[in-house]
């Protein structure tokens, strides 16, 4: 086999082609399987919880312990970018490690300042529904990466003066470019269809109506709420303070006075910690 075709269909060289008919057609006209029994009962896939890519995925991030060490790492959003996966990507990794008899624990080593709204409550319910023990280990982790590690059976932070967890919050950043065109002599119009009147009314050129901005807020006052229960619900009995939700970020001396936090450590004390709780 060589590869998968764009037009969905398995493509194969003839001579491999040609022997696996040797092989495979007298079985057939003898009213055999294809495959003997004895070499299916080899196949270490078959009727197991991982397929074999699967098993590669947990054995690749997890440790002689059993615990699995997940990055989250850069600007976080649905499919990803440069120097970060997509949280699509790292759900279904953990729904790998769920399943994976050997992996007993899970860490995040998370180092990010957050990201989209999009996809984020999907990841948090991941790590609330994982069914091990799954520590978040972090030096720095704002706003979307806080939202995650929030739903974790305990937050590590590194021992450092900077850095830290918070911001918890959401915001939208609009910048109209209207009167920079104009100084460059650029006249912009922009011209709907009939029936289209609504169409991106947030573009940058066009002043923003009072309610188009009253929608905008009702959608990020919903988003910010979302954020506040999904870490009341996460740290419940934790948080010691109100004032952990104003957006705010904390040192990590402040982040486990506030209940932002359960300690400080390093990664290799996560781990130990992760090990410790799956047992």
């Amino acid at each position: 086999m060589t590869g998968f075709s764009f037009a969905g269909q398995w493509y194969i060289e003839p001579g491999y082609a040609e022997r696996m008919r040797q092989i495979i057609q007298p079985r057939l006209e003898a009213g055999k399987d294809a495959i003997p029994a004895n070499l299916l009962n080899v196949n270490p896939s078959i009727d197991a919880k991982l397929s074999r890519s699967e098993q590669y995925v947990a054995d690749y991030f997890r440790l002689d312990s059993g615990v699995a060490v997940l990055p989250i790492n850069g600007a976080m959003s649905r499919e990803g970018g440069m120097c970060s996966y997509g949280n699509e990507t790292l759900m279904r990794w953990l729904d790998i490690l769920s399943r994976d008899d050997n992996t007993v624990a899970a860490v995040l080593k998370t180092n990010s300042p957050g990201g989209t709204v999009d996809s984020t409550r999907a990841f948090a319910d991941a790590v609330k529904n994982f069914g091990k023990p799954i520590i978040g280990w972090t030096p720095f982790a704002a706003s979307a990466a806080y939202f995650v590690l929030s739903q974790c059976t305990e937050i590590f932070v590194e021992d450092q003066l900077i850095g830290g967890v918070g911001s918890i919050g959401v915001l939208m950043i609009l910048v109209n470019q209207a009167k920079s065109l104009e100084m460059q002599g650029f006249d912009v119009q922009i011209l709907r269809a009939e029936g289209s009147q609504d169409k991106a009314l947030i573009n940058g050129i066009e002043p923003i109506s009072d309610q188009t901005l009253a929608e905008i807020q009702t959608t990020l006052n919903a988003c910010r709420n979302e954020f506040v229960g999904y870490v009341r619900r996460g740290r419940a009995g934790k948080i010691t303070s109100n004032e952990v939700y104003t957006g705010k970020m904390y040192t990590p001396a402040d982040s486990i006075r506030l209940g932002l936090a359960d300690r400080k450590g390093s990664l290799s004390q996560a781990i130990q910690r992760a090990v410790q709780l799956s047992k």
